[in-house]
């Protein structure tokens, strides 16, 4: 069924959070074992959905959210930074009281949680961060960026999420997805506008966020959190090679990898039962 950003997980919270320029942020709650809280951020172009699978595989309080120019949350500027989406995640932390917080994130998602943390050495207790982007010099600004190029030309709009879940389950990568995790994207990536079921996150919007994806500059400063951090990578992927996933593990104080079998860049959406198990083990520890 389609009813809904995350299903599965029990009963489901909306609320609006307001990042540090006011930007509106929906944001998601679950239910689950209250010993740690883990707060999942998404990838470029996804949505808080997208964590459906991952969230209901593991047995934790949860809170998940939609960046600004995705899913329910608010439009962005023409131009961004990628230390927006950092302020995005770190407005949604500090909405949320809870004594031991893990933050999840996805590429994009990833980055905005160090960004979060660089900001206050105290919001996370750990980090779980599957291929996070955090790119090496020079730090600049990229319209050709061969990602920006491709998310322009998505198709935009279906007839019905019917017809977009239809569309999606049938090609790469998503035909690899687990079954909630792709009705979670559909459920809150696709959204109800003069009668037809569009992209909440616009082409242009995705566009964006890759042209910026390279001109954040955080590598050098990972040394300054000290909590753990699990950097995990997709033994299949074409994200970058394993080398450059232990250089970024190497440069936290408390850094580790974790390799993920049989996956590539999308293995939070492909092998969910395998992530969740992760996040409870580092929640654990």
């Amino acid at each position: 069924m389609i009813n809904g950003p995350l299903t599965g997980s029990g009963p489901v919270r909306t609320r609006t959070v307001h990042s540090s320029d006011g930007a509106p942020l929906a944001v998601y709650d679950g239910e689950g074992r209250r010993s740690a809280r883990v707060f999942y951020s998404h990838a470029t172009g996804f949505c808080a959905g997208s964590w459906a699978a991952v969230a209901e595989e593991c047995s934790l309080e949860w809170t998940a959210w939609d960046f600004r120019g995705h899913g329910g949350s608010g439009r962005v500027a023409p131009r961004l930074s990628w230390w927006e989406m950092g302020a995005d995640a770190a407005a949604v932390r500090d909405s949320s009281p809870t004594t031991r917080a893990i933050g999840v994130g996805h590429s994009m998602g990833g980055a905005a949680l160090v960004m979060a943390q660089l900001d206050d050495r105290t919001r996370f207790d750990a980090l779980v961060l599957y291929e996070p982007i955090l790119p090496v010099p020079p730090f600049r600004r990229d319209r050709q960026e061969p990602l920006a190029v491709r998310a322009r030309k998505r198709r935009a709009e279906f007839a019905s999420r019917q017809e977009a879940l239809a569309n999606y389950s049938g090609k790469p990568p998503f035909d690899r997805w687990d079954r909630r995790a792709l009705e979670g994207y559909v459920g809150s990536g696709v959204t109800d506008r003069s009668g037809v079921a569009g992209l909440a996150c616009l082409p242009d919007t995705e566009a964006e966020v890759f042209i910026a994806s390279r001109a954040h500059a955080v590598l050098e400063r990972l040394g300054e959190i000290e909590i753990p951090v699990v950097v995990v990578w997709g033994a299949e992927t074409d994200t970058y090679p394993r080398e450059v996933a232990e250089e970024i593990a190497s440069g936290f104080v408390r850094g580790q990898v974790a390799i993920e079998p049989e996956t590539g860049h999308f293995g939070p959406m492909e092998r969910p039962v395998s992530l969740a198990r992760l996040i409870e083990q580092t929640a654990a520890a």
